[in-house]
């Protein structure tokens, strides 16, 4: 943000915020008949404990000054200010602040235009796709591109009458075990009906011969999320999970016309680690394999 677009927005939001509060909301003599609603900028250079004319100037966005982190705190406390509002005053009062938080986020909108590139490329790469197999590694690929690199990516496929397979890839893909495929297809029921699964598990021993109960947490297809608890006691999964010291999981279903063929997971290897740039990004990926299942270059082995 450029810096006189800076000191406008920082005297607008000062000025209001001045406005909204009243003498007797910060212990202030109400005093006599007031031209103005709220407070006067004498009356916050008195509660921050500087003269008039340095709040004033301060309020004017004055270059000419260097006004202190300690001060700014002075001013928001005198304002009542917390939160939100207290962060946009540092961030429009101290250049420093301004230029670290234009860094984060233009770094966050990189991050979301890279994930848009990658599902850009996925479409792209859906028409050449001969299969519904096919298909779906490239939507595993994909995924594993846009999610944290130390997880893994896991698409678990029904494949009629034989042994469900799994596809997957990242780093920890030497962790899946044959037994993976039908124990994921077992535990997340809910992905079968259009819905997704958050798990977050803590870590289980590779002795261990049972999985406790561990909450999951369902978002249906109107966001809504259903909190409910799995029970699985199926030793293979408990032999993968073993190897991860602790993880997060998030399972999507895959459709093909309408039918389930399987899910698609991402393993991270810490809880709580997924953004909901990701999760966006999953259900993306999930839509558009689903939509492009009606094309004629994907059709079922």
């Amino acid at each position: 943000m450029k810096a006189n677009a800076r000191r406008s927005q920082l005297r607008a939001f000062l000025r209001e915020r001045r406005a909204r509060l009243l003498p007797q909301d910060v212990c202030l003599p109400a005093g006599r008949r007031r031209r103005v609603p709220g407070l006067r900028a004498e009356d916050v250079a008195e509660l921050a404990g500087v003269s008039t004319k340095w709040y004033t100037l301060f309020e004017q966005g004055n270059t000419d000054r260097r006004f202190s982190l300690e001060f700014v705190q002075r001013v928001a406390d005198a304002l009542r200010l917390e939160g939100r509002d207290r962060a946009t005053l540092l961030r429009l009062a101290l250049p420093e602040v301004a230029a670290a938080t234009e860094c984060v986020e233009r770094s966050a909108a990189d991050g979301a235009l890279h994930h848009l590139a990658k599902i850009r490329t996925f479409s792209r790469r859906l028409a050449a796709a001969s299969s519904f197999e096919e298909a779906v590694t490239t939507a595993v690929e994909t995924i594993q591109d846009v999610i944290a690199t130390d997880c893994v990516t896991v698409a678990n496929l029904e494949r009629g009458q034989g042994a469900p397979s799994t596809i997957a890839v990242g780093p920890r893909a030497s962790f899946v075990a044959p037994s993976l495929a039908p124990t994921v297809l077992d535990m997340n029921e809910p992905a079968r009906f259009g819905n997704m699964v958050i798990c977050e598990n803590a870590p289980i021993p590779r002795e261990a011969r049972r999985h406790p109960a561990h909450p999951i947490r369902i978002r249906g297809a109107d966001g809504a999320e259903i909190h409910g608890i799995h029970n699985p006691r199926i030793d293979g999964y408990c032999e993968f999970n073993g190897r991860l010291r602790e993880r997060s999981g998030l399972v999507v279903g895959l459709f093909e016309r309408g039918v389930f063929r399987g899910n698609l997971v991402a393993f991270w290897s810490e809880p709580r680690r997924h953004s909901e740039v990701e999760i966006d990004a999953i259900e993306t990926v999930r839509a558009i394999l689903e939509l492009s299942t009606g094309g004629l270059s994907i059709h079922r082995n």
